[in-house]
């Protein structure tokens, strides 16, 4: 390890020769200050003349092989068989869309039938069914009801409100 040691008063100062600045009473430009032993370092961790990888290398931890794309070849079939498997998928799935377009648009067709021998046989039943319903009624069945107001532990404010007056529909 590249260590200098300085003695002052009773201790000793250990400083790394390559971490540290130039003397404190140096004068001069600037530059780094080597010795062989730094040289060595920088060459190891900075080597000059590395070999560079192939460039269709597909990870730089896995050694290239030159026979891959013969393996590759023989194992998946060429661009051709993969453009009719995608269109294949791709009517697949336009059929299958087509299908519930048609699906859905039977119930809707049916939804109306029904709507319409409601509204010949029951016209009460029938305004419920197709009127529109007011936000400030509606709710979710199962939730609370929003008229009330959720548990809590402490009291509000305002116990009681003698004159509230249900929503009317």
């Amino acid at each position: 390890m590249l260590l200098n040691s300085f003695k002052t008063s009773s201790r000793i100062i250990s400083t790394r020769a390559y971490a540290s600045g130039p003397p404190s009473g140096f004068k001069g430009n600037n530059e780094l200050i080597t010795d062989n032993k730094s040289e060595q370092l920088l060459q190891m961790l900075y080597p000059i003349n590395v070999p560079q990888p192939p460039t269709n290398r597909t990870s730089p931890s896995i050694p290239h092989r030159d026979d891959v794309q013969k393996s590759v070849d023989a194992v998946f079939p060429g661009e051709e068989v993969h453009d009719t498997i995608t269109r294949a998928f791709n009517v697949l799935q336009r059929a299958e869309q087509d299908a519930r377009t048609k699906d859905l648009e039977n119930r809707d067709l049916r939804l109306r039938e029904a709507l319409s021998r409601l509204e010949d046989t029951h016209f009460e039943l029938w305004e419920k069914a197709v009127g529109k319903k007011k936000a400030q009624t509606m709710r979710i069945p199962g939730l609370f009801p929003r008229d009330l107001r959720a548990p809590t532990e402490t009291p509000r404010n305002v116990v009681w409100n003698h004159d509230w007056k249900a929503p009317i529909e």
